[in-house]
């Protein structure tokens, strides 16, 4: 790792924290560089952790989404049954109302 001196930092607004996080484990300060790395390491891990939480929420989300969509799509099934079955009774009564018919009536 490299320590940014001023010479370099030019036309950059590195802070002397960030400066920290460059600086070799073998410098004075290594724990310190050191415990602020394992820190920002946590906190890669946690926000890591939590996109992987989110996706997994996101495919339940779209799951139960799509079992409700289903559903609906079922009971308009269900209701388009009740109407043809509806229709052809009626039409079956028309023609033997028509015909004077009563075989629709046993059937």
């Amino acid at each position: 790792m490299l320590i940014l001196n001023d010479s370099q930092d030019s036309g950059n607004d590195i802070s002397r924290n960030d400066r920290t996080l460059l600086a070799p484990l073998s410098a004075p300060n290594s724990f310190r560089a050191w415990l602020v790395q394992m820190k920002l390491h946590k906190s890669v891990e946690t926000i890591q952790k939590l996109q992987r939480e989110r996706k997994q929420n996101r495919n339940v989300n779209e799951l139960k989404a799509a079992f409700s969509e289903f559903y609906l799509m079922l009971v308009l099934l269900k209701n388009y049954q009740t109407l043809n079955s509806n229709g052809f009774r009626k039409i079956l009564a028309k023609h033997d109302k028509l015909y004077l018919m009563t075989s629709g009536d046993e059937w």
